[in-house]
């Protein structure tokens, strides 16, 4: 048997779980919010690290040199402002590429309801591989077709 498409009309329950997925998609205000507390938190952990660093590195040259200017000089505020700006930039930019990597499914299942058909397809499997992640113990099927592609499952409720 070969692979077969079949486009037929929706059945109620498959309906059910496309507007269930969305309902359940993050608007465009969660995606913004969900943007703005990343951006907050990257700040937040990178304007650390650099205090943390910068504090090493006094402590260091306090050592080598037995000076420690970098923690009594005169104006150290501009050394936070600088790295504070640095660690701003950097969370932005960090942001905006996972807000353009994450992919906004609302508009393609509209239109799949809009629709109103599926595209049922029956596979000849050649094939079945089951492997266990090991860390969370979650199961995948890895299926062979017989024209040789390869699909891959993954089971949720495992």
């Amino acid at each position: 048997m070969n692979t077969a498409s079949i486009r037929r009309k929706m059945e109620p329950e498959e309906r059910e779980m496309i507007e269930k997925s969305l309902v359940n998609s993050p608007s465009d205000s969660k995606r913004l919010v969900g943007g703005i507390k990343s951006a907050l938190t990257t700040w937040g952990l990178s304007f650390l690290i650099f205090c943390i660093c910068w504090l090493l590195l006094a402590w260091l040259v306090e050592l080598v040199f037995e000076s420690d200017y970098l923690k009594r000089s005169p104006n150290p505020g501009w050394i936070l402002g600088v790295g504070a700006n640095f660690c701003a930039v950097y969370a932005l930019l960090s942001t905006e590429k996972w807000l353009k990597a994450w992919k906004d499914p609302r508009p393609n299942l509209k239109a799949d309801l809009e629709n109103g058909e599926v595209l049922e397809e029956n596979l000849n499997i050649s094939e079945i591989k089951r492997f266990q992640e090991p860390e969370h113990g979650g199961l995948i099927y890895f299926l062979r077709i017989s024209d040789n592609r390869i699909l891959v499952f993954f089971d949720q409720e495992s």
